[in-house]
């Protein structure tokens, strides 16, 4: 079973000038008694805001007693999201319009003439812009007019089918059409958006990562699943072959996008490692993070100071080393006042390294602590690692486990997965306790994926007991129960239910028919060589070998398009001979 770095990805941006004159022509309707200076005030401010933008004719439309009369009629925001889309210059459309939404965000507390232009023009490209309603709603409310009322019923449909059936989490993540819709979200709710970034999951595309400070001064990230994607491939010649990776470079070629470069920056430096040219791979991605240091998106500082710590630990020199990790600790500052926990357990592990000198250690602990008591559950694992060995700190089991049951309790599944890996993986020396045992126990029964994965693997290896196969079977089948579908969770079963050295816990035939399952219902997994390459080896395990060398044909070929990574092409060419030789793969259980 192969595994990547998580790469980050992609696609925001300010996008260039609009091209042409804005004209927004609205219908004057007024009384001749109703002309007050409340008007005038409304129809000269406007001229001013789009000063530069053209010619601009404004009007209030206004009923005899001061409201608007009629109720609003809004259409279903679904409709009219799937109806844009489907045109041809849905593209070229979506291309225009982040220049006006950051214009917009950034007068939505300054500047409120500046609304009224931009609201329009993004309203009059796509009537569900979000930014585009709320810009119209601010100004309109700066007014003290009726108008505001139906921005505002429109802002809120927008929001709740962005919001439908999603939670906002990474693998939930509400629906947006761009980057600024998504920052208007977030802004509605009255947090403060501080960073930025594209990311990729093996479900969605494109995700956008909202961090968000909160009124309780905490930074939660809110994930946005871009729905204009397949929009943004026709702005290229073969919309077919377009990757995220494609747009990202795009926007940071002709728009300069600061969170692209850090998605881009990051992608470089995940696979340096696996570079032939591995030093200037490593390079450019550092340099692609320092270009995108801003001062609005505090995860420009985190990111380029993780690249220094980078830097630092493959530099030969001492001198350079010293200057890498320095320059690094200067800017997990930066994100750190702006109270961004991870930058502390960044820093924190830096002191704590002994990278500054030893006596560091006191401050590296007590930015772990902060950390956890911001809801790090990073940093409640790794001072549960210190206390479990007594490194640093001195050796307490009770501190230990109750940290450890703090991160398995609070953590995300990332997290969650983590600790319980580093249990599981550590058990010769240190086992679980019973309460850390039922823990995972209890998780499991309420059907966490990873947790019955874990427990699969503890009996599969007599980690806590006897070998039990029947057991561990028994839990990796029902992990795949509940998440039928979710690659991770499916490849992981069937890469150990088909090539385990352990043969009796072999259930070649089902690796196959689950495998076959999850890659029929997701394309995204189905393009993804290790998913293919663990599809392969089921096959082979079945005896099977022509569909196992067609499949790992396939594997090598979509490895070479996504990726020139020789280190999995290598592991890839190697199945092949195997199945090329009627041998199946014989692995320990992960």
């Amino acid at each position: 079973m192969l595994s990547f770095p998580n790469r980050a990805t992609f696609l925001t941006t300010p996008l260039g000038k609009v091209k042409g004159d804005v004209r927004i022509l609205h219908t004057i309707a007024v009384n001749s008694h109703t002309v007050t200076l409340r008007i005038l005030a409304l129809f000269c401010s406007t001229l001013i805001a789009c000063s530069g933008c053209g010619i601009v004719q404004v009007a209030f439309k206004e009923s005899a007693n001061g409201t608007e009369g009629d109720a609003v009629q809004i259409p279903p925001i679904d409709e009219l999201n799937s109806d844009f889309l489907a045109r041809e210059d849905a593209g070229e459309i979506l291309d225009q319009m982040p220049s006006l939404e950051s214009r917009a965000f950034h007068s939505f507390d300054a500047n409120l003439l500046r609304l009224g232009s931009l609201g329009t023009a993004l309203t009059d490209r796509h009537k569900a812009s979000l930014t585009g309603q709320f810009a119209l709603q601010r100004f309109y409310e700066n007014l003290n007019e009726p108008a505001a009322t139906t921005h505002e019923a429109w802002a809120d449909r927008i929001v709740e089918a962005m919001q439908a059936g999603r939670d906002g989490s990474f693998s939930r993540p509400y629906r947006t059409l761009s980057k600024g819709d998504a920052l208007t979200f977030v802004k509605r709710t009255g947090d403060e958006p501080i960073g930025t970034i594209w990311e990729q999951s093996e479900n969605y595309s494109m995700l956008a990562r909202i961090l968000v400070k909160t009124e309780r001064n905490r930074n939660v990230s809110v994930y946005f699943e871009l729905i204009s994607y397949d929009a943004l491939t026709r702005l290229f010649n073969e919309p077919d072959k377009v990757k995220p990776i494609d747009i990202l470079k795009r926007l940071i070629t002709e728009h300069d996008d600061d969170a692209a470069k850090i998605a881009y920056g990051r992608t470089l430096m995940s696979f340096a490692v696996l570079a032939s040219d591995r030093n200037r791979q490593r390079a450019q991605g550092v340099s692609f993070l320092r270009s995108a240091l801003n001062n609005s998106n505090i995860l420009s500082s985190y990111y380029y100071a993780e690249a220094l710590v980078s830097q630092a630990q493959a530099s030969r020199s001492e001198n350079m080393r010293s200057r890498y990790f320095n320059s690094a600790r200067e800017h997990f500052r930066t994100a750190i006042a702006a109270g961004f926990d991870n930058a502390m357990v960044g820093l924190g592990r830096l002191y704590l390294s002994g990278v500054f000198g030893n006596g560091e250690n006191q401050q590296g602990l007590d930015l772990l602590e902060q950390a956890r008591s911001l809801g790090n559950h990073d940093a409640s694992f790794i001072l549960a690692t210190f206390y479990r060995m007594g490194v640093i700190v001195e050796e307490d089991e009770a501190k230990s486990q109750q940290l450890f049951v703090e991160a398995l309790t609070n953590g995300n599944e990332r997290q969650r997965k983590v600790v319980i890996e580093h249990l599981s993986r550590n058990t010769n020396d240190s086992p679980f306790t019973q309460e850390l045992y039922e823990k995972v126990f209890d998780m499991a029964q309420q059907k966490d994926a990873v947790a019955m994965t874990i427990l699969a693997r503890i009996h599969a290896l007599g980690l806590y007991e006897t070998q039990n196969l029947r057991k561990a079977k028994s839990w990796y089948r029902r992990a795949v129960r509940v998440n039928r579908v979710d690659p991770e969770t499916v490849n992981e079963v069937a890469w150990v239910l088909a090539t385990s050295k352990i043969h009796e816990l072999r259930e070649p035939r089902y690796a196959v028919r689950i495998m076959k399952n999850m890659m029929s219902q997701d394309e995204t997994a189905r393009s993804n060589a290790p998913y293919i390459d663990t599809w392969a080896a089921a096959y082979a395990a079945n005896g099977n070998f022509k569909k196992a060398v067609e499949l790992q044909r396939e594997a090598i070929e979509s490895a070479k398009k996504d990726t020139a990574d020789a280190r999995l092409l290598q592991i890839l060419e190697d199945h092949l001979s195997l199945f090329e030789r009627e041998r199946a793969l014989d692995e320990e259980v992960p």
